[in-house]
């Protein structure tokens, strides 16, 4: 009850709690979903720190949800369609007027329909690195010129490797002996058209 970034406008002004204003509260928590934001947040550029007043003007837009409002950490993998009528729930129960906000009932009756979206989702490009195919004479070379190592040193070698933290496939380019291969995965639209 009253706390900051989550309180309705007119709770803060009155100190009166309605039924809008428990609306308007989880108006805020629908925000935090979409958003992979607090409703209150210090961190931020003095404009991002109220996550009400930030993303509010933008429910409405698509290109705006999509590009500043959606949790980044998303990728882009969501229904769009359900994150649109998500937000279109947000905004009206953020209206400033408790009036114009839905009762609660009619929120689940909105928001119950996205939970059987079976909506594809772009998954974006998908990335292969694939070892290059190597002369059998040069591998049978390579491998004779190595030196041998004793089971001992072997499971120390391994060891080294799972500790460190460099290496990761995804953040590599390829190497002399990789060929890089990317794959651009079509959503379900585009297999259509």
């Amino acid at each position: 009850m009253g706390t900051h970034g989550y309180a309705a406008p007119e709770y803060i002004m009155t100190g009166h709690l309605t039924a809008k204003s428990d609306v308007y509260s989880f108006g805020v928590v629908l925000l935090e979903i979409l958003t992979g934001r607090h409703s209150v947040d210090k961190t931020r550029p003095s404009r991002e720190q109220n996550l009400v007043e930030y993303a509010r003007p933008g429910l409405r837009d698509p290109l705006k949800l999509a590009r500043r409002i959606m949790d980044p950490a998303l990728e882009g993998r969501y229904p769009a369609a359900a994150a649109q009528k998500a937000a279109a729930v947000a905004h009206q129960c953020l209206s400033s007027s408790p009036k114009n906000r839905p009762d609660m009932s009619a929120v689940v009756e909105a928001l119950e329909p996205l939970l059987s979206v079976t909506e594809d989702v772009a998954v974006g490009p998908v990335v292969l690195f694939v070892a290059a195919p190597e002369p059998a004479a040069a591998e049978e070379k390579e491998r004779k010129e190595r030196p041998s190592r004793t089971a001992r040193d072997v499971g120390a070698h391994h060891r080294r490797r799972l500790r460190s933290p460099k290496g990761s496939p995804r953040k590599r380019g390829a190497g002399p002996k990789e060929e890089f291969w990317v794959w651009h995965v079509p959503a379900e639209d585009d297999k259509k058209a």
